[in-house]
């Protein structure tokens, strides 16, 4: 059962982290452009990217963690 939670939980992982980065991106990209009222330079857009890489990683763990522990109890 161990091996089977940890194997569903990263192929949950992994079929939803493309879309779910890609969400966050537009999302902080758009409000720091709504914030600084410019377009932002590749700099910026480069860390808004980073940002969104890392809480994307936490929060589709923790997501995976859950869900699975929900529907495979």
């Amino acid at each position: 059962m161990n091996w089977y939670f940890l194997l569903t939980s990263a192929v949950l992982f992994a079929m939803l982290y493309y879309p779910v980065h890609k969400m966050i991106y537009i999302m902080s990209v758009r409000r720091m452009q709504k914030k600084l009222k410019k377009d932002l330079n590749d700099k910026e857009q480069l860390g808004q990217k980073r940002r969104a890489h890392f809480v994307t990683i936490i929060l589709l763990v923790i997501f995976s963690a859950i869900y699975n522990s929900y529907v495979l109890s």
